[in-house]
């Protein structure tokens, strides 16, 4: 009886309409842009990947800017050093073990 046994059931009726609508549509759009040359559809992802990569190190230089911009302003900077050095002054844990 081990051998009969199927390891996956067989899929539901909106698994398989899933599944041809999206092989479907993958067609289309295969069609639809056949006509662009290799290098442009480079040129397209490269220019993606710097948009986003642009909006990354945006979001991070925001961070690291306002720790700076804080500090220049009369009275937070002695806010800014005391969440620094209570986060380096934290005492670790200790735990018993009771076994």
């Amino acid at each position: 009886m081990g051998l009969v046994y199927r390891s996956m059931p067989p899929l539901a009726d909106w698994q398989v309409r899933f599944s041809a609508a999206l092989q479907h549509i993958g067609q289309i759009v295969t069609n639809t842009l056949a006509f662009v040359p290799n290098w442009v559809g480079a040129l397209i992802f490269l220019v993606l990947l710097g948009g986003l990569a642009w909006y990354a190190l945006r979001q991070v230089g925001v961070r690291a800017d306002s720790g700076k911009e804080a500090a220049e302003v009369p009275g937070m900077k002695e806010a800014v050093e005391t969440e620094e050095t209570q986060a380096m002054q934290e005492e670790p844990v200790e735990y018993e073990n009771n076994v």
